[in-house]
């Protein structure tokens, strides 16, 4: 009996034990007292200030590039040469590859961007035409010249394709038929233009040197040239502007403005047709018709730089998902301009021997003015992920005064004149490109 009772005591006191180990185990730890005095808690470790520099904390680079096309309005280097001497020349730009690349970094806190961007246009190819007009006629039935109280065209030309294509046309005028009367101006026997007509005369003999009405066929060309030319002149034009950009407005219909500084390059040619004979000679001859006189090359070389700036209106769709914008964009520069015809060829009178002297001329010059730029674009801009967004935009930007041309040149009309040589006056012209572009722009 006592190893029974023993048994059951030792089974009763485990039993006990275990449980309350159990509960012990349950129950959540008590609080602990107060700390004795005199006794401190251990000290936090310092807190960082966590300032961030003006330029920001982390990769706020900007990256964007755009291509498109572009093309110019008409250019007209139009030349006279003397009284009753004129070429009316237009050139046309209007095949051209279009780029924009932009590089720059975003402030913290909007405290806006800085933008290096830079802008081209490249030629492709080119047009040109040119109508080269006289003041003088041919008279049926007589063997002289009367001067003309109004510019006859003369010569037709035209560049397309790097294919040259010129036609003259003789002109001529039958007293006997001219209806009109004639007064002191235009002095009596001098036609007006709307009393002559063009055509060829054929002689119809060795002895045939005055043209009759039965002898002349109106409505063609008595002379014709064709022949292949240079397609691309190697037109280039170029900006870079140095920026400093910044948000203002709303959430729905905000806006940006820019400030700078543009630096501006126009390098290239441009065709022109003029007279390089004056003071005799048959109606048509001197006329650069690209095969016996060889058109003129105006090469071009215009820099400049000055402030620019812009202001942007922006509406915000979709939580900025899709953007529409408007922007009028100004600079004002400071240029210098220089062309140079290269050297070509003139034809001067000998009124003794009745002969044409070959008299090489060429054509400088430089100029500095002050020139506006002002342009305006519009377009769209999706944000496909955050940070990377697809612009799809058009606009039209007129460069004033960014070529020279030579607007009359005075050519020796004598051959004791021939020292002088050949002189001009100059002006400037305007380009207007129109361009459309398509690129991607990503925010780090």
């Amino acid at each position: 009996m006592t190893w029974k009772r023993l048994g059951l005591v030792g089974c009763l006191l485990a039993a006990a034990i275990f449980s309350r180990s159990a509960r012990a185990a349950e129950e959540p730890p008590r609080p602990q007292g107060p700390e004795p005095p005199g006794r401190e808690p251990p000290a936090a470790p310092p807190a960082s200030e966590g300032k961030v520099p003006w330029w920001g904390g982390r990769l706020a680079l900007y990256v964007e590039a755009a291509f498109g096309s572009s093309s110019f309005d008409e250019i007209e280097p139009s030349i006279s040469s003397a009284t009753g001497f004129a070429s009316d020349n237009r050139v046309s730009l209007d095949d051209n590859d279009y780029g924009r690349v932009t590089v720059g970094w975003k402030f913290p806190f909007e405290r806006g961007r800085v933008l290096a961007r830079w802008t081209g246009h490249r030629e492709n190819s080119y047009s040109f035409a040119a109508t080269g007009l006289r003041n003088v006629v041919r008279q049926i039935d007589a063997d002289r010249t009367p001067s003309m109280n109004a510019l006859v065209p003369y010569w037709e030309l035209s560049v397309s394709g790097g294919q040259l294509e010129a036609s003259r046309t003789g002109w001529f005028w039958n007293p006997a038929t001219d209806d009109k009367p004639h007064g002191d101006d235009p002095p009596n026997g001098q036609p007006d233009l709307d009393e002559v007509r063009f055509g060829r005369w054929t002689p119809s003999g060795p002895d045939d040197t005055r043209p009759e009405e039965s002898e002349i066929q109106f409505g063609v060309a008595d002379l014709e040239v064709a022949l292949s030319v240079p397609d691309n002149l190697g037109n280039r034009l170029q900006t870079l502007d140095l920026l400093y950009e910044r948000d203002f407005g709303g959430r729905r219909v905000n806006g940006r403005w820019r400030g700078g500084l543009r630096h501006f390059r126009y390098e290239g040619s441009l065709p022109a047709a003029a007279w390089v004979l004056v003071g005799g000679g048959a109606p048509g001859d001197g006329w650069t018709e690209g095969l016996l006189n060889p058109l003129v090359s105006l090469s071009q070389d215009t820099t400049g730089t000055g402030p620019t700036g812009s202001v942007e209106i922006r509406a915000n769709f979709f939580r900025r998902r899709l953007t529409l914008f408007a922007q009028g964009n100004v600079a004002f520069l400071l240029s210098d301009l220089e062309v140079d015809s290269g050297v070509f060829t003139t034809f001067v009178r000998d009124f003794t021997n009745q002969v044409f002297f070959a008299a090489p001329a060429r054509l400088n010059a430089s100029e500095t003015k002050s020139a506006w730029q002002v342009g305006a674009e519009f377009g769209a801009q999706v944000e496909l992920v955050r940070g990377l967004v697809l612009e799809i935009a058009a606009s039209r930007t007129g460069y004033q005064d960014s070529l020279i041309v030579p607007t009359t040149i005075s050519i020796p009309s004598r051959l004791e004149q021939i020292s002088q040589g050949t002189v001009a006056v100059y002006g400037t012209r305007d380009i207007i490109a129109d361009a459309w572009r398509f690129g991607l722009g990503y925010q780090f």
